[in-house]
């Protein structure tokens, strides 16, 4: 079973794409119909990576009903892999000076463990193991969430975040971590986020949404997401000489080369790659006056 947004997103680009050729058989889709829906959602503004999804979408419903393959290699649509982003520790820092003390607790917990949003949403106290400092990802079948690749995984924590939790756990009335006001899961996570940066003064001030709202003056900042914490942890074992195969397993990331992406910022930003670019323009230095 899909995640719910997972689903909720397959659904959405397919209901587009039957939108214009709902009408047809599956059999019936030629090449020539998805590179016009593909010219169709580049007019409604999608970006080349959405596009690109859409379309794999609609391949694998082609293929998985037994539909030879139509499009070709060339036919693809073709974007720039982003550059991973990972937080500075003072943008850190300032957050969480200007943040509640669950708002601390929270962004932390998502730092420290470098959980993914819908992780967080769903960790139960049995999954913090005080004992050894370990919280695990675990599926919720209770709430019809599976992990995302089905396999769960344990992190160790600072000791810092572990008392912080048993402070927390002693107030709570609910087996969620982090649960809404009706003890549900809660799903605004990135909203609270993005207005914590805002009130804290960290937006970029260069963001605007389709919608026109400008993050100089709304709580809409991009740079602030809750993936670029599982980003950030990554850097910081990595500046700490953490294995990259051990970053990968903390991460769930089901590949090493995912891992190796987000560890690039962490080489960028070294004290290592600081000193080689400085002693590669060291001739620019200034002579010594004689």
């Amino acid at each position: 079973m899909r995640a719910a947004k997972t689903f909720a997103a397959c659904k959405n680009m397919l209901g587009l794409f039957a939108g214009r050729y709902g009408s047809r058989l599956v059999a019936d889709i030629s090449r020539n119909d998805i590179l016009q829906h593909m010219l169709h959602l580049k007019a409604k503004g999608l970006s080349d990576r959405t596009v690109f999804n859409h379309v794999a979408r609609i391949n694998s419903l082609l293929i998985g009903n037994g539909t030879a393959r139509v499009l070709r290699p060339a036919d693809w649509p073709r974007y720039d892999e982003k550059v991973v982003s990972a937080y500075h520790p003072d943008q850190v820092a300032k957050l969480l000076q200007a943040a509640t003390t669950r708002q601390r607790i929270l962004f932390t917990f998502f730092l420290a463990t470098s959980f993914r949003e819908q992780e967080v949403t769903h960790c139960t106290w049995d999954d913090v193991d005080f004992r050894n400092k370990v919280i695990s990802a675990r599926s919720k079948p209770a709430y019809k969430f599976r992990l995302k690749d089905k396999e769960e995984r344990s992190v160790p924590v600072p000791d810092s975040l572990i008392k912080e939790l048993e402070n927390l756990k002693a107030g709570s009335q609910s087996s969620l971590l982090f649960p809404s006001k009706s003890g549900a899961p809660n799903r605004h996570h990135l909203r609270e986020l993005q207005r914590l940066a805002f009130h804290a003064g960290l937006n970029c001030n260069s963001c605007v949404t389709r919608g026109g709202q400008r993050c100089s003056s709304k709580a809409v900042c991009r740079r602030w997401g809750l993936h670029e914490f599982r980003r950030t942890l990554a850097t910081s074992h990595a500046e700490a000489g953490v294995p990259a195969t051990t970053i990968q397993r903390w991460l769930g990331h089901s590949d090493l080369t995912t891992t190796l992406r987000y560890l690039a910022a962490a080489d960028l930003r070294s004290d290592r790659t600081r000193s080689q670019v400085n002693a590669s323009f060291s001739f620019l230095e200034e002579p010594e006056c004689r």
